[in-house]
């Protein structure tokens, strides 16, 4: 990555994908119906950190060694990282048939929350296995292992769906991003809570304010295999808790 990163924060919400940037000096947002689109609107972005599995599992990798990472990073956050399916079972039809190909091909079933992002995994999985030159500024994170790089190498101690993990997720996010409630009050009063919620928004920030980092500053939990069966990358991206780096607004 660049020395100076301009980086879009990207997470999978009902509407689509909200993308979050910072151009002109302030945040701003968009709702995208495809990451296709997405990608089309970001061609000026350097990065795209977006929560959702890129590299997937395969018969002779059935376990992701970042996702295992993740977890141990995380502990009581761990639940947070699910194992997302093979490539074959993200494009089945149905959950049975997703959990019947996912036995057969990686040795376990399909969670019900792994299944219910499937679309979106295809569409990021396409995208990137259409065009290499995208899957060179496209970047895999998960939401809690950035908080945890925001937080001092503390994990969350509260879930996103409660109002307190909302307000202590929003406190860490602000003290490098003060401008973060102001982003997520707009983006609630100017979306449907059936198409954006405040969680939605909330990880594409975290990610946004991670790809803000410089490439010294940057983490990745990786492992061996590094790559899936197709090339794709499998990491997350996260920020050094030790960085030296002054918060914004500092």
């Amino acid at each position: 990555m660049p020395d100076t990163p301009l980086p879009v924060g990207v997470d999978g919400c009902r509407a689509g994908w909200i993308a979050v940037s910072d151009v002109g000096g302030g945040l701003t947002y968009r709702v995208h119906a495809s990451f296709a689109e997405l990608l089309a609107s970001s061609r000026a972005a350097t990065s795209i950190l977006v929560d959702i599995p890129i590299g997937l599992p395969w018969r002779d990798c059935p376990s992701r060694p970042c996702d295992r990472q993740a977890r141990a990073l995380l502990g009581p956050r761990a639940s947070s990282v699910f194992s997302p399916p093979s490539r074959r079972a993200s494009r089945a039809a149905n959950i049975g048939q997703a959990r019947a190909w996912n036995v057969d091909e990686v040795g376990r079933s399909l969670s019900a929350q792994a299944w219910g992002i499937c679309r979106k995994i295809v569409e990021v999985d396409r995208v990137l296995l259409d065009d290499p030159s995208a899957a060179r500024k496209v970047f895999e994170v998960h939401p809690e292992v950035c908080f945890l790089g925001l937080n001092g190498g503390k994990p969350m101690r509260h879930r996103k769906s409660k109002p307190e993990g909302v307000r202590e997720r929003l406190a860490t996010l602000s003290v490098w991003q003060p401008e973060a409630n102001d982003l997520l009050q707009r983006v609630l009063r100017e979306t449907r809570r059936q198409d954006v919620g405040a969680d939605d928004v909330l990880d594409a920030l975290v990610a946004h304010v991670t790809g803000r980092a410089v490439a010294v500053e940057l983490r990745r939990l990786a492992g061996v295999p590094s790559e899936d069966d197709k090339g794709l990358p499998m990491q997350m991206l996260f920020r050094d808790h030790q960085s030296t780096l002054v918060p914004a607004g500092s």
